[in-house]
């Protein structure tokens, strides 16, 4: 037995142990959060930037935009869990198989709760 299939066999030993299976990322994974995630922080910067100006110049009457932060940061962790989902870096590679259903259906849950909340509070 060579010295690489016997690192698939331990390897294939170890994470056939139930309770033992993690979330294994590669480096690409890794890489590709970590500038997803520096681009949606760059999207929430300007948006804030925007909305705190539009705040000050033109809605002078305002005398917070605590709330649009806040729904701005939501809408941007979003916008990071779809691009990640997009890119296949959202869940991690357990053995050879992407767990990508458990991924679209986090997203999907979590927009159609920012929907019924930010319709919950519209009513009086």
């Amino acid at each position: 037995m060579s010295l690489k299939s016997f690192d698939k066999f331990c390897e294939k030993m170890i994470l056939s142990e139930p309770g033992s299976q993690k979330e294994i990322f590669d480096e690409r994974q890794k890489i590709l959060q970590n500038k997803l995630g520096t681009e949606a922080l760059l999207v929430y910067a300007v948006a804030s930037v925007l909305c705190c100006m539009s705040a000050e110049f033109i809605y002078k009457w305002t005398e917070s935009c605590c709330f649009a932060l806040i729904a701005l940061g939501a809408i941007c962790a979003v916008y990071y869990q779809i691009r990640c989902s997009m890119k296949g870096c959202l869940i991690g590679i357990n053995g050879l198989t992407a767990k990508r259903y458990s991924g679209w259906t986090m997203i999907l849950l979590g927009a159609l709760n920012m929907i019924r909340y930010a319709m919950d509070s519209l009513d009086p």
